[in-house]
């Protein structure tokens, strides 16, 4: 929840500071940029990979609803 919070408060504030179309091009290649895109995909992807391994071994369990 801390973290949900957080991640609230940072882009509210990111929003009400400027918009994000004025960042302009030259953003992508500044290294820090370029860091936080990475973590945030490979976060993605490690979260995708979770759910994908915990839904397989939840596949093997009938539900009836």
């Amino acid at each position: 929840m801390l973290v949900l919070v957080a991640i609230l408060v940072v882009t509210a504030y990111a929003w009400l500071s400027r918009s994000i179309f004025s960042v302009g091009p030259q953003r992508i290649f500044d290294p820090w940029f370029q860091a936080k895109i990475t973590d945030a995909y490979f976060d993605f992807l490690t979260f995708y990979i979770w759910v994908a391994h915990k839904e397989r071994a939840l596949g093997s369990v009938n539900y009836t609803g």
